[in-house]
């Protein structure tokens, strides 16, 4: 049995989970990679129960799991001139691990490391074994897989007695349209952090969406005042100068 998907982008009902949206040592890594004008676009939990009695195939002879990239159409709608990749990279996701992964059998996501270069994945010949390079993530309960979406992947069935649960957080820019109904006005009332509202998608205008002010984007305000370069906004390399402030202390005391 494959992944169940819970409802999606509910992470946002418990404070527990909605905490994961800025989690201390991985935000700063997305905002590294993604830049200042971001939102998550996406989020839902993966749920594979354990099963008594059943064996780990040999994944050389094993039918060939389902290996893709996200986001469906935006891989060809978002192209490019040269054939060949790589591919735009609007979004990225976050994996939660909050069970052990760290044997293969356990539910393990596969992936194809360096694959986010290709725009097509070879195949093995007829549709056994499973692609050169491909490997399961073997994750401790407790960590985070930070992916490109167009990293090749694919959820795998569950061999071990032990159940599976991952939280997935994905982020996009501000002007990339939420993959699934977001319901985030009740914590849009409960949240007074200005990050945290930019992060569920507030915006002063349509328009902001595209530049905005600091009400718009105020993670980059907060950025400025605790005297990181967001510069264009790319690959901002700053997750070794956040330091220790948690996120919206600032020196004027916030953005409130």
């Amino acid at each position: 049995m494959q992944a169940a998907f819970s409802p999606a982008n509910r992470l946002q009902d418990h404070e527990a989970t909605m905490n994961l949206l800025k989690a201390e040592k991985v935000f700063p890594k997305v905002v590294d990679i993604m830049g200042c004008n971001i939102k998550t676009y996406h989020a839902h939990f993966n749920f594979t129960p354990g099963r008594e009695g059943v064996s780990e195939p040999d994944y050389e002879t094993a039918e060939t799991f389902m290996y893709h990239q996200d986001s469906h159409r935006v891989n060809f709608e978002m192209g490019h001139n040269e054939p060949g990749g790589p591919r735009p990279r609007p979004s990225l996701k976050c994996a939660y691990y909050l069970t052990d992964c760290s044997e293969s059998g356990s539910g393990n996501t596969w992936i194809v490391p360096g694959s986010h270069l290709l725009d097509e994945l070879p195949s093995p010949p007829g549709g056994v074994g499973q692609p050169a390079g491909a490997i399961p993530v073997r994750a401790p309960r407790g960590s985070c897989l930070i992916f490109d979406r167009r990293l090749f992947h694919s959820a795998t069935p569950n061999w071990s007695p032990d159940p599976r649960l991952v939280c997935f957080v994905g982020y996009a820019p501000r002007w990339m349209k939420a993959r699934d109904a977001m319901y985030v006005e009740p914590s849009m009332e409960r949240t007074s952090c200005p990050v945290v509202r930019q992060l569920l998608g507030q915006a002063t205008t349509m328009a902001g969406l595209y530049g905005g002010n600091r009400f718009d984007m105020p993670l980059r305000h907060w950025l400025h005042e605790i005297g990181v370069d967001t510069g264009l906004g790319l690959n901002l390399k700053i997750a070794d100068s956040w330091g220790t402030r948690g996120l919206g202390e600032s020196p004027s005391g916030g953005l409130d």
